[in-house]
């Protein structure tokens, strides 16, 4: 039953997601495109719908499964979800997953068009790969691509690893939260309510709630992973503090890298998972 409750959510989603990551995608590509013409009109409006439409791409399709999440779980289309001879675990796992899978696709999507168009943008600055400004279009579209391929070569393992447990991470809050947030306004003491207010209240509850999580987990988790970057502007290494609670009087000092809070980043996630299957189970 669990591939099957998977396929469903796959054809409620799929098209609507396919359509705009390719068309986010297309404009990611023109814009690099446009970019490294040489009309500063078109210049400008690359920049600009470069770095857009990756952002609204990953807040609205995140909207969409949110809404499709909502309805499906509590909202007009839940008595079919609930009709179905499965459990109500299996169909939170599914839902969950489905969810977090498509969204953490259109985040890798978005950050790749976002580093794309920013090679380019970062173009007229400097001369890649021993290309000049002024060469013909064709030179600087390959070192433009020469440049973004450089952005995952000149990483370190340990970077990289970072990256990707960030992400993961991160992506992985927002859909828990969410589920957190959808679940306690569907409880009973907001019956009274409708729909929209319910959701709205819980929402404001779920984040003042994660914002303490987030603070008490600072103190009981006091490690820091910092990137350093190098006077360069290249990260030179990878360090982990600890007994800092938040160290931010030597980062603002030494200005000496990137900052993760530990306990921030991965403690609330498996508070929020066991609170979610509480509430809804």
């Amino acid at each position: 039953m669990f591939a099957k409750v998977m396929k469903q959510e796959f054809r409620d989603t799929w098209k609507v997601a396919a359509i705009a990551i390719l068309v986010a995608v297309a404009v990611s590509l023109s814009s690099f495109l446009l970019v490294l013409s040489d009309f500063t009109l078109l210049n400008i409006l690359g920049s600009i719908s470069g770095l857009i439409v990756p952002i609204v791409l990953i807040f609205g399709i995140f909207v969409y499964l949110a809404r499709n999440y909502y309805q499906t779980m509590y909202g007009k289309r839940a008595y079919f979800t609930h009709s179905l001879p499965v459990k109500t675990g299996t169909i939170l796992t599914v839902k969950t997953l489905w969810f977090y899978l498509v969204e953490l696709l259109v985040v890798v999507v978005s950050i790749f068009a976002l580093l794309l168009v920013n090679a380019a943008i970062e173009f007229p600055s400097s001369s890649l790969s021993g290309v000049e400004v002024t060469a013909e279009y064709g030179e600087k579209i390959n070192a433009a691509f020469v440049a973004f391929g450089n952005y995952f070569a000149e990483m370190t393992l340990a970077q990289v690893l970072i990256y990707i447990a960030t992400t993961l991470a991160v992506v992985l809050t927002w859909v828990i939260w969410m589920i957190v947030c959808f679940a306690i306004a569907s409880h009973r003491i907001f019956s009274n309510m409708s729909e929209t207010a319910a959701v709205i209240i819980s929402a404001i509850g779920t984040y003042l709630v994660y914002q303490l999580i987030c603070l008490i987990a600072i103190f009981a988790v006091p490690v820091q992973l910092i990137m350093v970057v190098a006077g360069s502007g290249d990260i030179a290494g990878v360090e982990i503090r600890t007994g800092q609670i938040f160290g931010i009087e030597q980062f603002i000092t030494e200005n000496s890298g990137i900052q993760i809070q530990i306990g921030m980043s991965y403690s609330i996630i498996p508070l929020g998972m066991f609170v979610a299957f509480i509430v809804i189970v």
